[in-house]
Protein backbone atom coordinates (compact mmCIF):
# COMPACT_ATOMS: atom_id res chain seq x y z
CA UNK A 1 0.00 0.00 0.00
CA UNK A 2 1.24 3.45 -0.79
CA UNK A 3 -0.46 5.62 1.14
CA UNK A 4 -3.09 6.12 3.50
CA UNK A 5 -5.25 9.51 3.74
CA UNK A 6 -7.59 10.25 5.99
CA UNK A 7 -9.93 13.78 6.07
CA UNK A 8 -11.95 13.66 8.92
CA UNK A 9 -15.52 15.29 8.44
CA UNK A 10 -19.64 14.84 9.19
CA UNK A 11 -18.92 11.56 7.08
CA UNK A 12 -15.63 9.70 7.19
CA UNK A 13 -14.38 8.68 4.37
CA UNK A 14 -11.19 6.41 3.29
CA UNK A 15 -9.46 5.94 -0.15
CA UNK A 16 -7.10 3.11 -0.68
CA UNK A 17 -4.63 2.81 -3.19
CA UNK A 18 -3.82 -1.05 -4.11
CA UNK A 19 -1.33 -3.66 -5.87
CA UNK A 20 -3.15 -5.58 -8.55
CA UNK A 21 -2.32 -8.62 -6.39
CA UNK A 22 -3.46 -6.93 -2.93
CA UNK A 23 -6.60 -5.93 -4.74
CA UNK A 24 -7.70 -9.38 -5.50
CA UNK A 25 -6.58 -10.27 -1.58
CA UNK A 26 -9.21 -7.63 -0.53
CA UNK A 27 -11.72 -8.38 -2.53
CA UNK A 28 -12.15 -12.31 -1.84
CA UNK A 29 -11.96 -10.94 1.81
CA UNK A 30 -14.35 -9.02 1.88
CA UNK A 31 -16.76 -11.35 -0.49
CA UNK A 32 -15.85 -14.24 1.77
CA UNK A 33 -16.50 -12.51 5.04
CA UNK A 34 -20.04 -11.24 4.16
CA UNK A 35 -21.64 -13.90 6.02
CA UNK A 36 -25.04 -14.93 5.02
CA UNK A 37 -27.78 -15.96 7.94
CA UNK A 38 -27.83 -19.23 6.33
CA UNK A 39 -25.07 -21.31 6.11
CA UNK A 40 -25.86 -24.90 4.08
CA UNK A 41 -24.00 -27.37 7.12
CA UNK A 42 -25.35 -30.67 5.24
CA UNK A 43 -23.69 -30.00 1.81
CA UNK A 44 -20.17 -27.75 2.49
CA UNK A 45 -17.08 -27.15 0.40
CA UNK A 46 -15.51 -30.50 1.19
CA UNK A 47 -18.36 -32.74 -0.03
CA UNK A 48 -18.71 -30.42 -3.30
CA UNK A 49 -16.77 -32.91 -5.02
CA UNK A 50 -16.16 -30.11 -7.80
CA UNK A 51 -14.33 -31.43 -10.86
CA UNK A 52 -12.52 -28.68 -10.58
CA UNK A 53 -11.69 -27.92 -7.13
CA UNK A 54 -7.96 -29.23 -7.66
CA UNK A 55 -7.24 -25.78 -9.74
CA UNK A 56 -5.34 -22.95 -8.22
CA UNK A 57 -8.09 -20.54 -8.90
CA UNK A 58 -11.42 -21.75 -7.88
CA UNK A 59 -13.33 -20.20 -5.13
CA UNK A 60 -16.32 -20.27 -2.96
CA UNK A 61 -18.11 -17.50 -2.83
CA UNK A 62 -21.10 -15.92 -1.29
CA UNK A 63 -22.97 -13.18 -3.68
CA UNK A 64 -25.75 -12.59 -1.86
CA UNK A 65 -24.99 -9.19 -1.13
CA UNK A 66 -24.08 -8.40 -5.25
CA UNK A 67 -27.02 -7.15 -6.92
CA UNK A 68 -25.33 -7.57 -9.82
CA UNK A 69 -26.07 -11.55 -10.09
CA UNK A 70 -29.61 -10.68 -9.16
CA UNK A 71 -30.55 -8.25 -11.67
CA UNK A 72 -33.38 -10.98 -13.06
CA UNK A 73 -35.99 -12.62 -11.64
CA UNK A 74 -34.63 -15.78 -10.08
CA UNK A 75 -36.38 -18.74 -11.81
CA UNK A 76 -36.55 -17.25 -15.58
CA UNK A 77 -34.97 -19.45 -17.52
CA UNK A 78 -36.42 -18.77 -20.69
CA UNK A 79 -33.27 -17.71 -21.91
CA UNK A 80 -30.93 -19.81 -23.26
CA UNK A 81 -28.48 -21.98 -20.83
CA UNK A 82 -25.00 -22.65 -22.05
CA UNK A 83 -22.63 -25.17 -20.85
CA UNK A 84 -19.40 -25.01 -18.10
CA UNK A 85 -15.74 -24.45 -20.40
CA UNK A 86 -14.13 -26.41 -17.39
CA UNK A 87 -16.28 -29.11 -17.41
CA UNK A 88 -18.99 -31.60 -18.77
CA UNK A 89 -22.43 -30.53 -17.76
CA UNK A 90 -23.97 -30.31 -21.10
CA UNK A 91 -26.70 -32.76 -20.55
CA UNK A 92 -27.60 -30.72 -17.62
CA UNK A 93 -27.86 -27.96 -19.69
CA UNK A 94 -29.76 -29.33 -22.43
CA UNK A 95 -32.42 -30.71 -20.01
CA UNK A 96 -32.71 -27.00 -18.92
CA UNK A 97 -32.97 -26.01 -22.28
CA UNK A 98 -35.92 -28.07 -23.40
CA UNK A 99 -37.51 -27.42 -19.80
CA UNK A 100 -37.69 -23.56 -21.00
CA UNK A 101 -38.98 -24.76 -24.26
CA UNK A 102 -42.35 -26.53 -23.10
CA UNK A 103 -44.72 -24.23 -21.38
CA UNK A 104 -46.61 -27.22 -20.26
CA UNK A 105 -43.65 -28.61 -19.09
CA UNK A 106 -42.67 -25.87 -16.99
CA UNK A 107 -42.61 -26.33 -13.30
CA UNK A 108 -41.25 -23.96 -10.57
CA UNK A 109 -38.14 -25.68 -9.36
CA UNK A 110 -37.42 -22.74 -7.01
CA UNK A 111 -40.07 -23.22 -4.62
CA UNK A 112 -39.12 -20.46 -1.79
CA UNK A 113 -36.16 -17.70 -1.92
CA UNK A 114 -34.76 -15.60 0.41
CA UNK A 115 -31.87 -13.74 -1.09
CA UNK A 116 -30.90 -11.32 1.95
CA UNK A 117 -30.46 -14.59 4.38
CA UNK A 118 -28.82 -16.74 1.12
CA UNK A 119 -31.30 -19.40 1.14
CA UNK A 120 -32.92 -21.41 -1.34
CA UNK A 121 -35.81 -23.82 -1.93
CA UNK A 122 -35.83 -26.45 -5.07
CA UNK A 123 -38.48 -28.82 -5.63
CA UNK A 124 -36.32 -31.63 -7.49
CA UNK A 125 -37.59 -35.49 -7.85
CA UNK A 126 -34.95 -38.17 -6.75
CA UNK A 127 -35.68 -42.03 -7.56
CA UNK A 128 -39.18 -40.32 -8.93
CA UNK A 129 -39.98 -38.65 -5.74
CA UNK A 130 -40.14 -35.09 -4.63
CA UNK A 131 -38.08 -33.40 -2.68
CA UNK A 132 -37.67 -30.43 -1.01
CA UNK A 133 -33.48 -29.20 -2.16
CA UNK A 134 -32.37 -26.33 0.74
CA UNK A 135 -28.78 -24.63 -0.55
CA UNK A 136 -27.30 -21.72 0.69
CA UNK A 137 -25.77 -19.03 -1.82
CA UNK A 138 -21.96 -20.57 -1.34
CA UNK A 139 -21.35 -21.10 -5.51
CA UNK A 140 -17.68 -21.73 -7.13
CA UNK A 141 -15.94 -19.57 -8.85
CA UNK A 142 -12.74 -18.85 -10.64
CA UNK A 143 -10.86 -15.25 -11.36
CA UNK A 144 -9.84 -14.83 -14.97
CA UNK A 145 -7.89 -11.91 -14.84
CA UNK A 146 -9.67 -8.82 -12.88
CA UNK A 147 -13.16 -10.71 -12.73
CA UNK A 148 -14.63 -12.96 -11.06
CA UNK A 149 -16.66 -15.51 -13.29
CA UNK A 150 -19.15 -17.62 -11.98
CA UNK A 151 -18.53 -21.65 -13.20
CA UNK A 152 -20.57 -23.81 -14.10
CA UNK A 153 -23.73 -23.42 -15.90
CA UNK A 154 -24.60 -20.09 -17.23
CA UNK A 155 -27.75 -18.39 -18.90
CA UNK A 156 -28.10 -15.26 -20.38
CA UNK A 157 -31.08 -14.51 -18.08
CA UNK A 158 -29.16 -14.86 -14.93
CA UNK A 159 -25.99 -16.75 -14.44
CA UNK A 160 -26.21 -16.69 -10.64
CA UNK A 161 -29.97 -18.89 -10.48
CA UNK A 162 -28.16 -21.12 -12.94
CA UNK A 163 -25.52 -21.74 -10.68
CA UNK A 164 -27.69 -21.80 -7.84
CA UNK A 165 -29.77 -24.36 -10.12
CA UNK A 166 -26.81 -26.53 -10.20
CA UNK A 167 -25.60 -26.78 -7.18
CA UNK A 168 -29.17 -27.98 -5.80
CA UNK A 169 -28.91 -30.67 -8.45
CA UNK A 170 -25.10 -31.58 -7.19
CA UNK A 171 -26.41 -31.97 -3.81
CA UNK A 172 -29.67 -34.29 -4.68
CA UNK A 173 -27.07 -36.87 -6.44
CA UNK A 174 -23.77 -36.49 -3.87
CA UNK A 175 -21.83 -34.09 -5.57
CA UNK A 176 -20.62 -31.75 -8.34
CA UNK A 177 -18.07 -34.39 -10.09
CA UNK A 178 -21.70 -37.52 -10.89
CA UNK A 179 -23.05 -34.47 -12.75
CA UNK A 180 -20.56 -35.32 -15.61
CA UNK A 181 -22.32 -38.87 -15.25
CA UNK A 182 -25.75 -38.01 -15.84
CA UNK A 183 -27.37 -38.56 -19.02
CA UNK A 184 -30.10 -36.14 -20.56
CA UNK A 185 -32.89 -38.40 -19.31
CA UNK A 186 -31.41 -38.34 -16.00
CA UNK A 187 -31.51 -34.67 -15.69
CA UNK A 188 -35.18 -34.55 -17.04
CA UNK A 189 -36.15 -36.46 -14.68
CA UNK A 190 -34.51 -35.57 -11.70
CA UNK A 191 -35.98 -31.63 -12.74
CA UNK A 192 -39.23 -32.99 -13.62
CA UNK A 193 -39.82 -36.28 -12.21
CA UNK A 194 -41.20 -37.31 -15.71
CA UNK A 195 -40.11 -39.85 -17.11
CA UNK A 196 -38.03 -39.54 -20.05
CA UNK A 197 -37.10 -42.68 -22.99
CA UNK A 198 -34.86 -42.76 -25.69
CA UNK A 199 -35.88 -43.85 -29.04
CA UNK A 200 -32.91 -44.56 -31.77
CA UNK A 201 -34.39 -44.42 -34.94
CA UNK A 202 -31.27 -45.76 -36.49
CA UNK A 203 -32.36 -49.05 -35.02
CA UNK A 204 -35.49 -49.34 -36.92
CA UNK A 205 -35.66 -51.97 -39.60
CA UNK A 206 -36.04 -49.35 -41.96
CA UNK A 207 -37.42 -45.14 -41.80
CA UNK A 208 -40.62 -46.24 -42.80
CA UNK A 209 -41.16 -47.93 -39.58
CA UNK A 210 -39.33 -45.02 -37.60
CA UNK A 211 -41.61 -42.75 -39.02
CA UNK A 212 -44.46 -45.03 -38.26
CA UNK A 213 -43.16 -44.62 -34.42
CA UNK A 214 -42.87 -40.98 -34.73
CA UNK A 215 -46.22 -40.27 -36.53
CA UNK A 216 -47.86 -42.98 -34.02
CA UNK A 217 -46.34 -41.70 -30.84
CA UNK A 218 -46.62 -37.26 -32.10
CA UNK A 219 -50.87 -38.78 -32.61
CA UNK A 220 -51.49 -39.41 -29.21
CA UNK A 221 -50.15 -35.55 -28.47
CA UNK A 222 -46.87 -36.74 -26.59
CA UNK A 223 -43.62 -34.81 -26.48
CA UNK A 224 -40.80 -35.70 -28.46
CA UNK A 225 -37.95 -33.98 -28.85
CA UNK A 226 -34.32 -34.28 -30.43
CA UNK A 227 -31.09 -32.66 -29.00
CA UNK A 228 -27.87 -32.25 -30.28
CA UNK A 229 -24.91 -33.29 -27.69
CA UNK A 230 -21.77 -33.46 -29.40
CA UNK A 231 -19.20 -35.60 -27.69
CA UNK A 232 -16.54 -34.00 -29.84
CA UNK A 233 -15.26 -31.17 -31.37
CA UNK A 234 -15.14 -32.75 -34.61
CA UNK A 235 -19.06 -33.33 -34.43
CA UNK A 236 -20.16 -30.14 -33.07
CA UNK A 237 -18.40 -28.43 -36.00
CA UNK A 238 -20.53 -31.12 -38.04
CA UNK A 239 -23.66 -30.00 -36.30
CA UNK A 240 -23.30 -26.65 -36.75
CA UNK A 241 -22.33 -26.64 -40.81
CA UNK A 242 -25.73 -28.38 -40.85
CA UNK A 243 -27.15 -25.75 -39.14
CA UNK A 244 -28.23 -27.07 -35.47
CA UNK A 245 -27.44 -25.22 -32.58
CA UNK A 246 -26.13 -27.77 -29.87
CA UNK A 247 -27.84 -28.08 -26.85
CA UNK A 248 -31.16 -26.25 -27.85
CA UNK A 249 -34.18 -28.64 -28.04
CA UNK A 250 -36.38 -29.47 -31.39
CA UNK A 251 -39.57 -30.18 -30.88
CA UNK A 252 -41.49 -32.84 -32.82
CA UNK A 253 -44.37 -30.97 -33.69
CA UNK A 254 -46.29 -33.33 -36.58
CA UNK A 255 -45.89 -35.59 -39.24
CA UNK A 256 -47.01 -35.75 -42.88
CA UNK A 257 -46.40 -37.81 -45.86
CA UNK A 258 -45.17 -35.81 -48.74
CA UNK A 259 -46.47 -36.77 -52.60
CA UNK A 260 -45.76 -35.52 -55.87
CA UNK A 261 -48.27 -35.85 -58.53
CA UNK A 262 -50.08 -38.13 -56.71
CA UNK A 263 -46.91 -40.44 -55.88
CA UNK A 264 -45.19 -40.81 -52.34
CA UNK A 265 -42.59 -38.94 -52.50
CA UNK A 266 -41.18 -38.55 -48.56
CA UNK A 267 -41.80 -39.06 -45.31
CA UNK A 268 -41.42 -35.77 -43.34
CA UNK A 269 -41.56 -34.17 -39.84
CA UNK A 270 -42.09 -30.75 -38.66
CA UNK A 271 -40.05 -29.75 -36.10
CA UNK A 272 -39.54 -26.26 -33.68
CA UNK A 273 -36.59 -25.06 -32.50
CA UNK A 274 -35.72 -21.47 -30.63
CA UNK A 275 -34.54 -19.32 -33.32
CA UNK A 276 -31.28 -18.56 -33.44
CA UNK A 277 -30.87 -16.89 -36.76
CA UNK A 278 -29.88 -20.54 -38.39
CA UNK A 279 -31.66 -22.32 -40.85
CA UNK A 280 -31.57 -26.40 -41.26
CA UNK A 281 -29.17 -27.04 -43.90
CA UNK A 282 -31.37 -30.15 -44.83
CA UNK A 283 -34.71 -28.35 -44.47
CA UNK A 284 -37.07 -29.66 -47.14
CA UNK A 285 -39.27 -26.51 -49.15
CA UNK A 286 -41.78 -28.06 -51.57
CA UNK A 287 -45.15 -26.38 -51.93
CA UNK A 288 -46.82 -25.73 -48.94
CA UNK A 289 -43.67 -27.51 -46.89
CA UNK A 290 -41.78 -24.55 -46.19
CA UNK A 291 -39.51 -22.87 -43.10
CA UNK A 292 -41.30 -19.73 -41.48
CA UNK A 293 -40.35 -18.27 -37.79
CA UNK A 294 -43.83 -18.65 -35.34
CA UNK A 295 -43.99 -16.82 -31.80
CA UNK A 296 -39.87 -16.93 -31.89
CA UNK A 297 -39.37 -20.40 -32.95
CA UNK A 298 -38.08 -22.08 -36.51
CA UNK A 299 -40.28 -24.29 -37.75
CA UNK A 300 -38.89 -26.51 -40.21
CA UNK A 301 -39.82 -29.81 -42.22
CA UNK A 302 -37.12 -32.41 -42.74
CA UNK A 303 -37.39 -35.92 -44.58
CA UNK A 304 -37.30 -38.68 -42.04
CA UNK A 305 -34.02 -39.67 -43.42
CA UNK A 306 -32.43 -36.53 -42.99
CA UNK A 307 -33.98 -36.11 -38.98
CA UNK A 308 -32.12 -39.40 -38.45
CA UNK A 309 -28.87 -39.25 -39.87
CA UNK A 310 -28.90 -35.53 -38.18
CA UNK A 311 -30.15 -36.37 -34.59
CA UNK A 312 -29.90 -40.33 -34.56
CA UNK A 313 -32.07 -40.09 -31.41
CA UNK A 314 -35.32 -38.60 -29.74
CA UNK A 315 -36.54 -38.45 -26.68
CA UNK A 316 -40.22 -39.21 -25.38
CA UNK A 317 -41.32 -37.45 -22.76
CA UNK A 318 -44.02 -39.18 -20.55
CA UNK A 319 -45.75 -36.25 -18.20
CA UNK A 320 -48.65 -37.03 -15.87
CA UNK A 321 -52.10 -34.88 -17.20
CA UNK A 322 -52.26 -32.92 -13.78
CA UNK A 323 -49.32 -32.07 -11.08
CA UNK A 324 -46.25 -34.50 -11.12
CA UNK A 325 -46.19 -34.50 -7.05
CA UNK A 326 -50.03 -35.96 -6.91
CA UNK A 327 -50.31 -38.07 -10.11
CA UNK A 328 -49.53 -41.72 -9.64
CA UNK A 329 -46.34 -43.01 -11.90
CA UNK A 330 -45.04 -46.32 -12.11
CA UNK A 331 -41.26 -47.20 -12.94
CA UNK A 332 -40.23 -50.28 -12.36
CA UNK A 333 -37.71 -52.51 -13.81
CA UNK A 334 -36.56 -56.45 -13.96
CA UNK A 335 -34.32 -58.62 -14.77
CA UNK A 336 -35.04 -61.62 -16.73
CA UNK A 337 -33.71 -64.68 -18.63
CA UNK A 338 -35.26 -65.39 -21.74
CA UNK A 339 -34.86 -68.53 -23.66
CA UNK A 340 -37.82 -69.34 -25.78
CA UNK A 341 -38.37 -68.34 -29.59
CA UNK A 342 -42.47 -67.68 -30.30
CA UNK A 343 -42.44 -71.08 -32.43
CA UNK A 344 -41.36 -73.02 -29.62
CA UNK A 345 -43.40 -75.13 -27.94
CA UNK A 346 -41.89 -73.62 -24.07
CA UNK A 347 -42.39 -70.07 -25.39
CA UNK A 348 -45.21 -70.31 -22.18
CA UNK A 349 -41.90 -70.78 -19.80
CA UNK A 350 -40.59 -67.23 -20.81
CA UNK A 351 -40.85 -64.15 -18.14
CA UNK A 352 -44.26 -62.75 -18.38
CA UNK A 353 -45.21 -59.66 -16.97
CA UNK A 354 -48.94 -58.87 -15.93
CA UNK A 355 -49.70 -54.51 -16.16
CA UNK A 356 -52.56 -53.56 -15.35
CA UNK A 357 -54.44 -50.07 -15.35
CA UNK A 358 -56.50 -49.35 -12.31
CA UNK A 359 -57.42 -46.35 -13.11
CA UNK A 360 -60.32 -44.59 -14.85
CA UNK A 361 -58.20 -42.72 -17.30
CA UNK A 362 -56.35 -44.43 -20.50
CA UNK A 363 -52.66 -44.64 -19.36
CA UNK A 364 -49.25 -44.24 -21.79
CA UNK A 365 -47.18 -47.47 -21.39
CA UNK A 366 -43.64 -47.67 -22.30
CA UNK A 367 -41.84 -50.68 -22.23
CA UNK A 368 -37.76 -50.89 -22.40
CA UNK A 369 -35.99 -53.61 -23.03
CA UNK A 370 -31.96 -53.76 -23.01
CA UNK A 371 -29.51 -56.86 -23.09
CA UNK A 372 -27.58 -56.88 -20.07
CA UNK A 373 -24.13 -57.51 -22.11
CA UNK A 374 -23.05 -56.59 -25.55
CA UNK A 375 -22.72 -59.53 -28.15
CA UNK A 376 -22.21 -59.79 -31.64
CA UNK A 377 -24.73 -62.25 -32.14
CA UNK A 378 -28.98 -60.61 -32.11
CA UNK A 379 -30.88 -61.42 -29.37
CA UNK A 380 -34.25 -60.81 -31.39
CA UNK A 381 -36.20 -60.22 -28.22
CA UNK A 382 -39.78 -59.81 -28.90
CA UNK A 383 -42.83 -58.85 -26.46
CA UNK A 384 -46.31 -60.54 -26.98
CA UNK A 385 -49.41 -59.46 -25.53
CA UNK A 386 -52.33 -61.19 -24.24
CA UNK A 387 -55.61 -60.20 -22.59
CA UNK A 388 -55.32 -61.13 -18.80
CA UNK A 389 -58.29 -62.79 -16.89
CA UNK A 390 -59.61 -60.69 -14.56
CA UNK A 391 -58.85 -62.18 -11.31
CA UNK A 392 -57.22 -61.33 -8.27
CA UNK A 393 -56.01 -64.89 -7.87
CA UNK A 394 -52.38 -65.25 -8.67
CA UNK A 395 -52.93 -69.17 -9.41
CA UNK A 396 -55.21 -68.58 -12.53
CA UNK A 397 -53.69 -65.04 -13.28
CA UNK A 398 -50.89 -66.21 -15.85
CA UNK A 399 -51.83 -67.23 -19.02
CA UNK A 400 -50.37 -70.44 -20.23
CA UNK A 401 -51.97 -71.23 -23.69
CA UNK A 402 -50.37 -68.16 -25.17
CA UNK A 403 -48.29 -68.74 -28.44
CA UNK A 404 -47.28 -66.04 -31.33
CA UNK A 405 -50.77 -66.66 -33.25
CA UNK A 406 -53.30 -65.69 -30.64
CA UNK A 407 -51.14 -62.44 -29.29
CA UNK A 408 -53.60 -59.13 -28.85
CA UNK A 409 -50.44 -57.19 -29.98
CA UNK A 410 -46.67 -57.80 -30.20
CA UNK A 411 -43.82 -55.85 -30.80
CA UNK A 412 -41.20 -55.79 -33.41
CA UNK A 413 -38.16 -57.93 -33.12
CA UNK A 414 -35.37 -56.41 -31.26
CA UNK A 415 -32.78 -55.73 -33.88
CA UNK A 416 -29.89 -54.29 -32.01
CA UNK A 417 -29.28 -54.41 -28.01
CA UNK A 418 -31.58 -52.55 -26.97
CA UNK A 419 -35.32 -50.81 -27.82
CA UNK A 420 -39.05 -49.49 -26.84
CA UNK A 421 -42.53 -50.50 -27.20
CA UNK A 422 -45.12 -47.41 -26.74
CA UNK A 423 -49.10 -48.24 -26.25
CA UNK A 424 -51.99 -47.05 -24.53
CA UNK A 425 -53.76 -48.45 -21.99
CA UNK A 426 -57.26 -48.58 -21.07
CA UNK A 427 -59.01 -48.07 -17.99
CA UNK A 428 -59.11 -51.10 -15.73
CA UNK A 429 -57.57 -53.31 -19.00
CA UNK A 430 -55.12 -55.57 -17.73
CA UNK A 431 -52.55 -56.78 -19.95
CA UNK A 432 -49.68 -60.25 -19.87
CA UNK A 433 -46.64 -59.27 -21.74
CA UNK A 434 -44.44 -62.52 -22.16
CA UNK A 435 -40.94 -61.85 -23.75
CA UNK A 436 -39.30 -63.96 -26.41
CA UNK A 437 -35.76 -64.24 -28.07
CA UNK A 438 -33.72 -66.06 -30.63
CA UNK A 439 -31.23 -67.34 -28.30
CA UNK A 440 -31.18 -67.36 -24.44
CA UNK A 441 -30.33 -64.22 -23.51
CA UNK A 442 -30.10 -62.12 -19.73
CA UNK A 443 -32.65 -59.03 -20.56
CA UNK A 444 -33.38 -55.41 -18.36
CA UNK A 445 -36.63 -54.76 -18.80
CA UNK A 446 -38.26 -51.68 -17.69
CA UNK A 447 -41.96 -50.61 -17.72
CA UNK A 448 -43.16 -47.00 -16.80
CA UNK A 449 -45.99 -45.28 -17.55
CA UNK A 450 -48.02 -42.22 -15.83
CA UNK A 451 -51.87 -42.51 -13.86
CA UNK A 452 -52.59 -45.69 -11.05
CA UNK A 453 -50.60 -48.32 -13.36
CA UNK A 454 -49.14 -51.56 -11.77
CA UNK A 455 -46.71 -53.94 -13.57
CA UNK A 456 -45.34 -57.24 -11.80
CA UNK A 457 -43.86 -60.66 -12.76
CA UNK A 458 -46.01 -63.33 -12.69
CA UNK A 459 -45.05 -66.44 -10.60
CA UNK A 460 -44.54 -70.04 -12.48
CA UNK A 461 -48.06 -71.66 -11.57
CA UNK A 462 -47.55 -74.81 -13.80
CA UNK A 463 -44.86 -77.28 -13.87
CA UNK A 464 -43.89 -78.42 -18.09
CA UNK A 465 -42.84 -81.52 -19.74
CA UNK A 466 -41.75 -81.18 -23.35
CA UNK A 467 -41.35 -84.38 -25.43
CA UNK A 468 -39.73 -84.40 -28.72
CA UNK A 469 -39.88 -87.14 -31.15
CA UNK A 470 -40.42 -88.19 -34.69
CA UNK A 471 -43.87 -88.48 -36.44
CA UNK A 472 -42.98 -90.95 -38.96
CA UNK A 473 -45.68 -93.83 -38.31
CA UNK A 474 -48.08 -93.53 -41.38
CA UNK A 475 -51.89 -94.92 -41.03
CA UNK A 476 -55.09 -92.94 -42.80
CA UNK A 477 -52.86 -90.52 -44.42
CA UNK A 478 -51.40 -89.29 -41.39
CA UNK A 479 -48.02 -89.68 -39.99
CA UNK A 480 -48.59 -90.00 -36.20
CA UNK A 481 -46.09 -89.67 -33.84
CA UNK A 482 -43.51 -92.77 -33.19
CA UNK A 483 -44.39 -92.65 -29.38
CA UNK A 484 -47.39 -92.38 -27.59
CA UNK A 485 -47.04 -90.54 -24.57
CA UNK A 486 -48.57 -91.54 -21.13
CA UNK A 487 -48.91 -89.44 -18.03
CA UNK A 488 -49.96 -91.08 -15.04
CA UNK A 489 -51.49 -90.08 -11.39
CA UNK A 490 -48.79 -90.62 -8.38
CA UNK A 491 -51.42 -90.04 -5.98
CA UNK A 492 -55.82 -90.57 -6.39
CA UNK A 493 -57.85 -88.96 -9.08
CA UNK A 494 -58.12 -85.14 -9.91
CA UNK A 495 -59.21 -82.40 -12.24
CA UNK A 496 -56.23 -81.59 -14.18
CA UNK A 497 -55.77 -77.97 -16.27
CA UNK A 498 -53.47 -78.85 -19.26
CA UNK A 499 -52.30 -76.45 -21.92
CA UNK A 500 -50.64 -78.81 -24.70
CA UNK A 501 -47.89 -77.00 -26.91
CA UNK A 502 -46.93 -78.36 -29.71
CA UNK A 503 -44.65 -77.28 -32.38
CA UNK A 504 -43.20 -78.40 -35.83
CA UNK A 505 -40.00 -77.80 -36.94
CA UNK A 506 -39.82 -74.60 -39.49
CA UNK A 507 -38.89 -75.17 -42.92
CA UNK A 508 -38.96 -73.44 -46.47
CA UNK A 509 -42.53 -75.08 -47.10
CA UNK A 510 -45.32 -73.40 -45.69
CA UNK A 511 -46.42 -75.28 -41.70
CA UNK A 512 -48.12 -78.23 -42.34
CA UNK A 513 -51.49 -79.40 -40.71
CA UNK A 514 -50.77 -80.80 -37.04
CA UNK A 515 -52.72 -81.47 -34.02
CA UNK A 516 -53.26 -83.48 -31.40
CA UNK A 517 -54.88 -86.60 -30.65
CA UNK A 518 -55.74 -87.78 -26.27
CA UNK A 519 -57.43 -90.60 -24.32
CA UNK A 520 -57.98 -91.02 -20.84
CA UNK A 521 -58.22 -94.66 -19.13
CA UNK A 522 -55.80 -97.35 -16.78
CA UNK A 523 -53.87 -98.80 -20.15
CA UNK A 524 -53.13 -97.87 -23.65
CA UNK A 525 -55.71 -100.04 -24.77
CA UNK A 526 -58.07 -97.08 -24.99
CA UNK A 527 -56.01 -95.85 -27.72
CA UNK A 528 -58.44 -95.84 -31.25
CA UNK A 529 -57.32 -92.63 -33.36
CA UNK A 530 -60.75 -93.03 -34.77
CA UNK A 531 -62.88 -92.60 -31.82
CA UNK A 532 -60.51 -90.38 -29.82
CA UNK A 533 -61.47 -88.76 -26.26
CA UNK A 534 -60.24 -85.60 -27.03
CA UNK A 535 -58.43 -83.68 -29.36
CA UNK A 536 -56.87 -80.48 -30.69
CA UNK A 537 -58.49 -78.20 -33.84
CA UNK A 538 -55.75 -79.27 -36.94
CA UNK A 539 -54.00 -76.36 -37.24
CA UNK A 540 -51.67 -75.50 -40.20
CA UNK A 541 -49.39 -73.26 -37.97
CA UNK A 542 -45.66 -73.38 -36.96
CA UNK A 543 -46.82 -73.97 -33.01
CA UNK A 544 -50.09 -73.89 -31.43
CA UNK A 545 -51.45 -74.25 -28.37
CA UNK A 546 -54.76 -75.76 -26.47
CA UNK A 547 -56.63 -75.49 -23.16
CA UNK A 548 -58.44 -78.87 -21.94
CA UNK A 549 -59.70 -79.69 -18.12
CA UNK A 550 -60.06 -83.53 -17.52
CA UNK A 551 -61.35 -85.22 -14.65
CA UNK A 552 -59.40 -88.24 -13.51
CA UNK A 553 -60.54 -91.29 -11.40
CA UNK A 554 -57.98 -92.91 -9.59
CA UNK A 555 -55.67 -95.04 -11.53
CA UNK A 556 -56.42 -93.65 -14.39
CA UNK A 557 -53.48 -92.03 -17.08
CA UNK A 558 -54.08 -89.53 -20.04
CA UNK A 559 -52.26 -90.65 -23.37
CA UNK A 560 -51.18 -88.49 -26.18
CA UNK A 561 -50.24 -88.83 -29.48
CA UNK A 562 -49.43 -86.01 -31.88
CA UNK A 563 -49.99 -85.72 -35.59
CA UNK A 564 -49.25 -84.24 -38.82
CA UNK A 565 -50.82 -84.09 -42.44
CA UNK A 566 -48.16 -84.22 -45.18
CA UNK A 567 -45.69 -86.31 -46.68
CA UNK A 568 -43.09 -83.05 -46.78
CA UNK A 569 -43.36 -82.41 -43.27
CA UNK A 570 -40.19 -81.77 -41.43
CA UNK A 571 -39.65 -85.16 -39.48
CA UNK A 572 -39.03 -83.54 -36.24
CA UNK A 573 -41.76 -82.16 -33.64
CA UNK A 574 -41.75 -81.20 -29.68
CA UNK A 575 -44.57 -81.29 -27.41
CA UNK A 576 -44.62 -79.55 -24.09
CA UNK A 577 -47.63 -80.33 -21.72
CA UNK A 578 -48.66 -77.88 -19.20
CA UNK A 579 -50.07 -78.62 -15.98
CA UNK A 580 -51.18 -77.76 -12.55
CA UNK A 581 -50.87 -81.71 -11.38
CA UNK A 582 -48.27 -83.61 -11.50
CA UNK A 583 -47.81 -86.54 -13.41
CA UNK A 584 -45.08 -89.64 -14.07
CA UNK A 585 -44.07 -89.96 -17.58
CA UNK A 586 -43.33 -92.91 -19.85
CA UNK A 587 -43.67 -93.82 -23.57
CA UNK A 588 -45.18 -96.29 -25.54
CA UNK A 589 -44.17 -97.21 -29.47
CA UNK A 590 -47.06 -96.05 -31.58
CA UNK A 591 -46.67 -98.97 -33.97
CA UNK A 592 -47.28 -101.52 -31.73
CA UNK A 593 -50.35 -99.90 -30.86
CA UNK A 594 -52.34 -99.02 -33.89
CA UNK A 595 -50.49 -101.46 -35.58
CA UNK A 596 -49.49 -99.39 -38.39
CA UNK A 597 -46.27 -99.21 -40.68
CA UNK A 598 -43.25 -96.90 -39.88
CA UNK A 599 -41.31 -95.39 -43.06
Amino acid sequence: MDALQGKKDNDFSVTLKLFPSATRKVVDSFVTSYESVFNDISFPPDTFNHPVAGTETIRWNKYHALHFYQEDELGNFKATFRPSRHYNNRNLCAALNILSFYDSLYKALALKQYPEAGLYVFRLFVSGSPVEVYVDDLVPCVHEGATCTIIGLNSCSSSFYAAILEKAVAKAIGGYRYIQELSLGDCIEILTGCTCFEVNLLNRSSFSTAFDTLRALSEYGHKLVACAIPRTSFEEQTFEESGVCCGIPYAILKTDVCRKNGVHHAFLIQVAAPSRGKALRYAFEYEMYKTEEVNGNFVSWLTVEDFAATFERVFLLLWPFGDVVWDHKTTVEFQVKSKYLSASSQFANNPSFLIQNKGRNSSPVMVSLSASSASDTPIGAQCFFYKAPNTENVDTTRLYNVCENNAFFQSGVLEGSEGSLFFNLLPRERLQMTLSSYVPSSVRIQISSVENVDASQLPETMASSTFSAQWNTLLKAKRFSDDIFQLSRITDGCIATLVLALSQTPSRSPPFPIGVLGWKGTSVDVVNVAKPHFCTQQERRTACVHSFVLTLAAGESLFLLPYCRGSRCPDDYALTVFCNETFAQSRVKAASVLQCTKT
